[in-house]
Order: C-alpha cells, then sequence, then structure tokens
C-alpha cells in the first residue's frame, strides 16, 4: 500500500532542499490558522491553499485529488 498527503501536486520536484518550489506542496497546519478560519483542520499548502477533504474527487486508479 502506498498513499500521499492531501494536497499533493504531482508537478512539484522532489529533488531539492528549499522551499520553492520543492516544498510548496506540504501541509501546514497550525493550531491558530484553524482556529481563526484561515485554514481547514487538514491544513494548507503553499500552492494549492485550505486542504478541503470534502471537495475531493475520486480519480481514475483509485486516487483522490484535491
Amino acid at each position: 500500500m502506498t498513499g500521499e498527503a492531501f494536497g499533493v501536486d504531482q508537478s512539484t520536484p522532489r529533488d531539492g532542499t528549499k522551499r520553492n518550489p520543492f516544498q510548496t506542496d506540504s501541509s501546514i497546519i497550525r493550531d491558530r490558522e484553524i482556529a481563526s478560519g484561515k485554514s481547514s483542520a487538514c491544513g494548507r499548502t503553499l500552492a494549492g491553499g485550505n486542504n478541503e477533504i470534502g471537495a475531493a474527487d475520486l480519480m481514475p486508479r483509485l486516487r483522490i485529488f484535491l
């Protein structure tokens, strides 16, 4: 079994160490952002904004895309 985090962008490079562009789809989850409404309980990414679990679609090959 393999899996991915919510909000992952397949086009984001995976061979670097700096934030741009290598980590722009990493989820950020902060209690104060959830409490203020800035992000959902599933967090947000710099590249895609809020990770809205209710907005997910099941795509071919049983992969979930937001």
